[in-house]
């Protein structure tokens, strides 16, 4: 059996290397603990902003879907408005002139249909 005597200088280096090995291992293992630490929150943070997001698209639907109700509602009002002036218009007028109360139904016909939608190709109403 071969011994070997090491001198108190190299006996304090091997114990100062392997110091420095263990302080190596004990913060490598601290490292991984703590970006695995991160790694979690960061995905708890990214399913947060997907649920975020997802909710401000489904807000923002609900608010188009608000606005075009509005605007489809005051335009549908406007044109009854316009269609109920022009109905007594043509009634008061019947009887003396048929003429103008034609020409104010086919208005109102027009009037209707333009908000209703129904035309042809070329923008004109289209009688159904």
């Amino acid at each position: 059996m071969v011994v070997y005597e090491l001198s108190p200088v190299e006996s304090l280096l091997r114990i100062a290397g392997a110091v420095v090995n263990l302080v190596m291992v004990i913060g490598w293992a601290r490292a991984m603990q703590v970006g695995r630490r991160r790694a979690r929150q960061l995905e708890r943070t990214l399913a947060l902003l997907d649920e975020a997001r997802d909710q401000l698209a489904a807000d923002a639907a609900a608010i188009e879907r608000a606005r075009i109700a509005r605007e489809f509602h005051d335009i549908v009002s406007h044109n009854l408005s316009v269609v109920a002036l022009r109905a007594g218009v043509a009634r008061a007028l019947i009887d003396r002139d048929q003429e103008h109360a034609r020409q104010t139904l086919q208005e109102l016909e027009q009037i209707s249909r333009g908000a209703l939608g129904v035309t042809d190709s070329s923008g004109s109403c289209v009688n159904v």
